[in-house]
């Protein structure tokens, strides 16, 4: 069977084929951005995981704090009035 010619080049085929390296050319250099944002975006999620941990933890010690310091006011005010009343059972 004899080998088939290949078709000269006519202008319509070489314009597609310029517009087709073009537009291979342009999806490269997408790709490549998409893939420069993926690594970044996965980044941002690691930190902000770490900061939501942080942040769990900080409500954990404000609560604690809050819980601590109710206790202490109770303290005061119970000290308070016991001094009160040893005054009052002291004073003349």
């Amino acid at each position: 069977m004899p080998k088939r010619k290949p078709s000269p080049k006519t202008p319509e085929k070489e314009r597609f084929e310029v517009l087709m390296e073009e537009m291979r050319s342009q999806f490269r250099t997408v790709i490549e951005g998409l893939t420069t944002l993926t690594g970044r975006v996965e980044r941002l999620e690691y930190r902000l995981e770490r900061v939501e941990q942080k942040i769990e933890l900080l409500q954990s010690a404000i609560l604690a704090t809050s819980n601590d310091m109710q206790g202490l006011r109770r303290d005061v005010r119970s000290l308070t009035e016991r001094f009160e009343d040893h005054l009052k059972a002291h004073t003349v």
